[in-house]
């Protein structure tokens, strides 16, 4: 009999701990910080808005990846087989030159030797875009899955690099990168080299 006594104090001690916190949150709300939950986006425009205004016809398809420096006036669209500066007061007239970055028939070979798909899957497809400094953006494409990425001054190329472990190789596939800093030189030609390290 004094077994079921003390068994019975330990059964009710979970929900009485679960009832507990719910008064201290409950307590604690006009105090607590609050969320901000506005989901407002930054501009709204309305379809009716959209009618007669200037709109981007590039030569391919695949607009994926964006990216919008407002200070600047230019939008970076990363689309299948190319990479184009707009200008954000009218994306009709290209900022600059379009840079063609298509991958090579050779690659594209190897990918169909793949088993991929050479309506999709075996083009460069620009997946990254980031700005790296005053001067250059890093930008990564899938090059019919042999992923290459090259710093790029808009006006020209300064070479391409592997680009395995920054981009992924199917166009289908989500990730995220970022630039936090500048890279060491060392890691300049291999990113693998600075993973772990702390310079």
């Amino acid at each position: 009999m004094g077994d079921q006594r003390s068994v019975q104090p330990i059964l009710l001690l979970p929900p009485l701990l679960l009832l507990l916190a719910r008064l201290s949150q409950l307590w604690a709300f006009p105090f607590s910080p609050s969320l901000d939950l506005d989901v407002t986006p930054r501009t709204t425009i309305f379809v009716k808005g959209l009618l007669g205004s200037a709109r981007f016809n590039g030569s391919s398809g695949n607009y994926s990846t964006f990216l919008l420096e407002e200070e600047a006036g230019l939008l970076y669209v990363g689309g299948r087989g190319a990479l184009y500066a707009l200008n954000t007061s009218n994306v009709a007239t290209p900022a600059n030159p379009t840079i063609d970055w298509d991958a090579s028939p050779e690659q594209r070979k190897q990918c169909l030797n793949k088993g991929r798909d050479n309506q999709t899957e075996c083009y460069n497809h620009i997946r990254f875009l980031q700005r790296y400094n005053e001067t250059h953006l890093y930008a990564c494409g899938t090059n019919a899955f042999r992923a290459l990425c090259a710093y790029i001054r808009f006006s020209f190329s300064s070479g391409f690099e592997e680009g395995r472990d920054r981009c992924p190789y199917d166009p289908a596939k989500g990730f995220t990168g970022l630039f936090v800093g500048m890279f060491p030189p060392k890691c300049a030609s291999n990113l693998s080299l600075c993973s772990h390290s702390n310079t």
